[in-house]
């Protein structure tokens, strides 16, 4: 046996890259485990048609050479392992490719449209977080007012959640929805609860405010597919299935086609047991997850079967990747009556900006906000004179400025008592703050130009799974340590094909059970390789797969008594 080359230890292979046992013991640790964690016992129990279990732990340990496969210790010389969640996306594009699934029909009745989006209520989480001190009480959670106004501002809804789908530890102290956005602004490196209240990230704000809405909805997603997706691996599986990109959006699914691995071409036994099945029942609630987060609508047909649709694109989602589209360049419309309309092409920084001295309305297909005269004065308190509002207005607007417009926000910014300005929050025009990290509540430049410059000195860093390095554990046994009896076998049990006494043979039989690996073997008058499962006593037998070497058809299960082979040698996994 050869130790790996150098160029093979550090980063990760594709998987084109990889070699027939490392695919197929690749292949089969997704189908069973998914991205759940299995311990070393998991794996001597996982039995692969012909391989070897030497074989099968020889692939485990290049496979997280190559980085496939990730490994913790628990302790105690106990190991955990799992596939990196970045990855599984990949595998199920080449491992459980859907074939067609037929279209549904339109549903008789729609349960549930999906809401204004979860990306939609990060943002105006954020804009509150900004506008408002969101201080914490001695136990380190957000005082109720502030609780009850998030709550306000959220379209996701108590209703949308089941703790089947809550795998993070959320605060008993907030509703499951709160619960979902503060962990969701905490796994985007946005916002943080510290001992002085919910503290914003201003750099990772200025970098999410650049993206497009399709790249936030996307990252959104993939968290949520890692911290809220059980770790039952059929469900896991379903999870994967529903983003696969033949299912286009606006095209209604059953997804009772999705719950079973007929689709994906995987083997419904793999020798540990039979995979869970997953059924409809069990799937709903991340279905309504999904629909209650504005990723899909939910339907039902006339006998009572759910159907879906996807209102996004998921294909980005399934590979990890985040390729950011362009963020828009729309501008938004000033309306004699003080409202304005954002439609969905305005940039976020630009929306993020208007929000800051104005009250939203609503949110559909185009969100509604309107300056009034507490808006512009509370702005001014902090800090966001009326001259600056009619600079950003004036900039942002695609056409028309009315005149009264103008003239009530200088009327109400100039109203506003300059005793209670805050110290410290005026805004910088500029970008010192963003650059020097200063302390403004309202950090984003004014100049939408120079903001630019710096919000994008970062821009794409935020949760870029398709970047993230894959650590290699520089602990790594030897190949060798797989078979650490090998030295005490005869050497010509390895290299010579021979027959041998019958209590030789049984004793060659009985090593290569408890070593793990295969037998070649004369049976029939063909040459055969054969893997010992079970070992009987009283009368002696054997018991095991047998196959012709070099071919693909499927092994026999058979049970063997002396002397019913001759010539054999035993098989050690070499360099592979």
């Amino acid at each position: 046996m050869t130790a790996m080359g150098d160029h093979e230890r550090g980063g990760t292979a594709s998987l084109d890259q990889l070699r027939p046992l490392e695919r197929t013991v690749l292949s089969f640790i997704w189908r069973r485990f998914a991205g759940r964690p299995y311990s070393d016992d998991h794996l001597r129990t996982l039995i692969i048609p012909r391989l070897s279990g030497a074989e099968v732990q020889l692939g485990v340990l290049l496979l997280r050479r190559r980085g496939w496969i990730k490994a913790a210790s628990k302790g105690w010389n106990e190991w955990e392992y799992c596939i990196p969640f970045h990855k599984l996306g990949f595998l199920q594009s080449s491992f459980g490719g859907l074939q067609a699934v037929p279209s549904a029909g339109e549903p008789s009745k729609l349960l549930q449209e999906g809401r204004a989006g979860i990306s939609l209520d990060v943002f105006n989480t954020l804009v509150y977080a900004e506008k408002t001190s969101l201080a914490v009480t001695s136990r380190g959670v957000l005082h109720k007012k502030h609780i009850r106004r998030l709550e306000e501002i959220a379209a996701l809804s108590p209703n949308d959640l089941d703790p089947a789908v809550l795998r993070f530890t959320q605060h008993e102290a907030y509703p499951p929805q709160i619960a979902l956005i503060l962990d969701l602004l905490q796994s985007l490196g946005l916002a943080a609860i510290q001992r002085h209240g919910l503290i914003i990230d201003r750099r990772a704000l200025g970098e999410w405010l650049e993206l497009s809405r399709e790249a936030m909805d996307n990252r959104i997603l993939f968290i949520l597919m890692e911290r809220c997706t059980p770790e039952n691996p059929a469900y896991q599986h379903f999870v994967w299935r529903l983003c696969d990109p033949s299912l286009t959006c606006g095209r209604w699914i059953d997804p009772g086609l999705l719950l079973s691995d007929s689709h994906d071409g995987s083997q419904k036994e793999d020798g540990a047991g039979t995979i869970s099945r997953l059924h409809a029942g069990e799937a709903f609630p991340w279905l309504r997850l999904l629909a209650g987060c504005g990723y899909i609508d939910l339907g039902e047909n006339d006998d009572g079967r759910i159907v879906f649709r996807w209102r996004m694109t998921p294909l980005p989602a399934l590979f990890g990747g985040f390729a950011n589209s362009e963020a828009g360049s729309g501008r938004l419309y000033i309306q004699p009556d003080f409202d304005i309309l954002i439609p969905p092409d305005v940039p976020y920084t630009l929306r993020f900006q208007a929000a800051l001295f104005t009250e939203r309305l609503s949110d559909d297909v185009m969100s509604v906000y309107r300056l009034t005269r507490d808006s512009v004065m509370e702005a001014a308190r902090a800090g966001i004179g009326p001259e600056q509002i009619i600079q950003l207005l004036e900039k942002g607007a695609a056409a028309g400025f009315p005149d009264h417009v103008r003239t009530a926000i200088v009327q109400w910014g100039m109203g506003a008592d300059d005793s209670e300005n805050r110290p410290g929050h005026r805004l910088q025009l500029g970008n010192a703050d963003l650059a020097d990290g200063g302390s403004s509540r309202y950090p984003l430049s004014w100049s939408l130009d120079s903001a630019a410059a710096v919000i994008t000195e970062r821009a794409g860093s935020i949760g870029e799974a398709e970047d993230e390095p894959d650590e290699v554990d520089e602990r790594l046994p030897d190949i060798r340590s797989l078979l650490p009896d090998l030295t005490r076998i005869p050497a010509m049990w390895t290299k010579d094909w021979r027959a041998y006494h019958s209590s030789t043979a049984k004793q060659m039989m009985e090593q290569a059970l408890a070593l793990s690996v295969k037998l070649e073997i004369s049976i029939y008058g063909r040459r055969m390789e054969f893997i010992p499962r079970e070992l009987g006593r009283n009368p002696w037998t054997i018991t095991g797969a047998l196959f012709p070497p070099g071919a693909d058809g499927p092994e026999s299960i058979v049970q063997l008594s002396e002397g019913q082979w001759r010539e054999m040698r035993l098989l050690i996994p070499g360099s592979v």
